[in-house]
C-alpha cells in the first residue's frame, strides 16, 4: 500500500496534537472522513470552531471563526473556486507536522500553539470577498463582451470591492501600521498600507490582506470592551476566564496577522527580501503550510481535487522533503511540483527544504 502525506499526519503523537488543542480522535475524524464534501467542510467548520474556543483566552476567537462560515454558505455561488475552509483546517495540521518535526527539532525556532492556531486556521477568511470579485467580474466581462459585439469603443466596465474602515482600531491606530512595523521587525521590506493601495488600484482582491485586517479588527474590538485602557497586566472580562492582557495582543494577534498579511502577497513583493525562518518564523511557516496543502481540494473542473497519495512528506538528516508526483498538472497544465516549487523558492529562505518528485 502506498504511503501518503495523511499516513504521516495521522503518525502525529497525542502530545505533539493535544498541545494544538485537537485530540487524536478529532485529527482521525477529519483525515478519514467519507462523507461528501459539504459534509467535510461542516466538519471542518465545526473543528476550526472547537479548536478556537478552548481554553482561557482562546475563547476570544470563537467570534473570529464566525467568519470561516461564510465561504461554506455561498458554495452555490463560486463552484468554480478552490476549497479554503477544508483547506485551513489541512493545512493547520500540516502545519503542526512541520513545527514539531522540523522548525522545533532541526532548526531550533518552533512556535507556540496559539500565534499558530490564529494564523493557521484563519489565514483565508477573507476569501468571500475574493469570490464575490469573482462574480462580478463574470457580470462586467459580459457586459465588455457585448460592446465588442456591437462595436463601440468604449473603455472596460470593471468592478472594484473594497472593504472601508477595517483598518480603523480602538484610539485611531491604523492596523497598518501595526502590521507594517511587525513586518519590518522581521527584515521584510513590505508596507501593508502601500500594499492595500496596490490592491485597490489593481482592481483585485488579496484575500491575505482582507483576512489580516478583519481578524485584527475582530480581535481589536473584544480588547476594546474588555481591556479599553489597554493594560499590559492580566485582565480578566465580567463572568469570564479570558485573559485580556494587552501582551498577548501586541505579542501573539499583531504576529499572527502580520503572517496573514504576508501569505498571499504577489512573488514579486519578496525579491528584495524573502521570509526567513529564523527571523520570521511564523510567517514562514504559514507561507510553507499554505503552498504545500494542495490535496483534496475540489473545484469545479477537478470536482475531487488533488489525490492525496499524489503528496508526501518526511524529515531526514534535518532537511524537510515534500514529495509530490511528476504526473499531475493543473489547470493551466503546469506540473504541480512546478508550481509550488517556483512558489516556495520566489518568498521563502529554503535552506533545509527539498521538494522533489516520487
Amino acid at each position: 500500500m502506498i504511503m501518503s502525506i495523511n499516513d504521516k499526519l495521522l503518525s502525529l503523537s497525542f502530545d505533539e496534537i493535544y498541545q494544538y488543542d485537537m485530540w487524536s480522535e478529532d485529527l482521525e475524524e477529519f483525515i478519514n472522513f467519507e462523507g461528501d464534501f459539504l459534509g467535510r467542510q461542516q466538519l471542518a467548520i465545526d473543528t476550526i470552531q472547537l479548536l478556537m474556543t478552548l481554553h482561557g483566552k482562546q475563547d476570544l476567537l470563537g467570534y473570529v471563526s464566525k467568519l470561516a462560515e461564510i465561504e461554506h454558505g455561498i458554495q452555490e455561488l463560486q463552484p468554480w473556486q478552490r476549497d479554503h475552509v477544508v483547506h485551513a483546517l489541512n493545512s493547520f495540521i500540516l502545519g503542526i507536522y512541520i513545527n514539531e518535526k522540523f522548525l522545533k527539532k532541526s532548526l531550533n525556532v518552533g512556535l507556540g500553539k496559539f500565534e499558530w492556531k490564529l494564523a493557521g486556521l484563519m489565514h483565508d477568511t477573507g476569501y468571500p470577498l475574493e469570490i464575490a470579485m469573482g462574480i462580478s467580474k463574470q457580470f462586467t466581462d459580459k457586459v465588455n463582451e457585448i460592446r465588442n459585439e456591437i462595436g463601440i469603443d468604449r473603455e472596460d466596465v470593471f468592478c472594484k470591492i473594497v472593504p472601508l474602515g477595517l483598518d480603523k482600531l480602538q484610539n485611531g491606530i491604523k492596523s497598518f501600521d501595526l502590521i507594517s512595523e511587525r513586518i519590518l521587525s522581521w527584515d521584510i521590506n513590505i508596507n501593508a498600507e502601500e500594499e492595500f493601495e496596490l490592491m485597490k488600484n489593481d482592481g483585485k482582491v488579496c484575500h491575505g490582506i482582507i483576512s489580516a485586517i478583519a481578524v485584527l479588527y475582530v480581535i481589536d474590538m473584544l480588547y476594546e470592551k474588555f481591556n479599553p485602557n489597554r493594560l499590559f497586566e492580566d485582565t480578566f472580562g465580567h463572568d469570564t476566564n479570558i485573559n485580556w492582557n494587552q501582551h498577548y495582543f501586541v505579542n501573539d494577534v499583531v504576529s499572527s496577522c502580520a503572517a496573514i498579511f504576508l501569505h498571499n502577497l504577489r512573488n514579486d513583493r519578496f525579491e528584495n527580501t524573502k521570509i526567513d525562518p529564523y527571523k520570521a518564523p511564523l510567517a514562514f511557516l504559514l507561507k510553507l503550510s499554505d503552498v504545500m496543502q494542495d490535496w483534496d481540494r475540489p473545484s469545479l473542473l477537478d470536482i475531487k481535487g488533488y489525490n492525496v497519495e499524489n503528496f508526501n512528506i518526511e524529515v531526514v538528516d534535518g532537511n524537510l522533503h515534500f514529495k509530490v508526483k511528476p504526473d499531475i498538472k493543473g489547470i493551466d497544465g503546469v506540473r504541480r511540483i512546478d508550481s509550488i516549487r517556483n512558489d516556495l523558492e520566489s518568498t521563502i529562505v529554503m535552506d533545509n527544504i527539498v521538494i522533489e518528485e516520487f
